[in-house]
């Protein structure tokens, strides 16, 4: 019987999907890879890789998102985990390379006003590197723990921390005045 561990991790062209990919490759599992369209020096790099599969799959589409809660909740039932991992801010080039808002007029000036704070340099100090964050990935991963929720980061864990504390309808009324005014 094979014992060697799988793992499938999405957006690995680049941040933290790929390091995570290599995270795993390195302590021999076996990575089921994707990444949206397609960059052969990419895939080429990461099939070097021992025990990596790449797979073309763009979960920015919304038809290829499932609730991870409910997919864990039948998941379970055979055997096969689900872990969820909630960063904060990373230092990659997300939001200038590939974070697609869909822009419509209407929505410029709060598009405009979300962008400036998330790329504000004291909010950026804040953020996790890839490699941190595919540690707790990694933790998560390897903990044991029937937990579906991992908040990674420490702006992330701040921005939870206050949700939990606040309730749900103060902590939505705060962040519409933290962003929105």
């Amino acid at each position: 019987m094979n014992t060697q561990k799988t793992i499938f991790i999405t957006g690995t062209s680049s941040g933290l999907g790929r390091a995570s990919t290599k995270l795993f490759s390195s302590q021999a599992w076996r990575v089921i890879a994707t990444m949206r369209g397609q960059d052969a020096g990419k895939e080429a790099e990461l099939k070097k890789l021992p025990g990596v599969k790449v797979l073309p799959l763009d979960v920015a589409e919304p038809a290829q998102i499932i609730d991870c809660e409910s997919m864990a909740f039948e998941l379970k039932r055979f055997g096969i985990g689900m872990k969820t991992i909630e960063p904060g801010g990373m230092k990659t080039d997300f939001f200038t390379r590939s974070f697609d808002t869909g822009r419509h007029a209407a929505y410029e000036g709060l598009v405009e006003r979300v962008m400036d704070a998330i790329a504000d340099p004291k909010a950026i100090a804040t953020y996790s590197t890839p490699d941190q964050i595919a540690e707790v990935v990694y933790e998560a991963a390897t903990d044991g723990k029937d937990q579906l929720r991992y908040v990674a980061g420490a702006d992330a864990k701040t921005t939870y921390a206050t949700r939990l504390q606040l309730g749900d309808e103060a902590f939505r009324n705060a962040m519409d005045q933290r962003f929105f005014g």
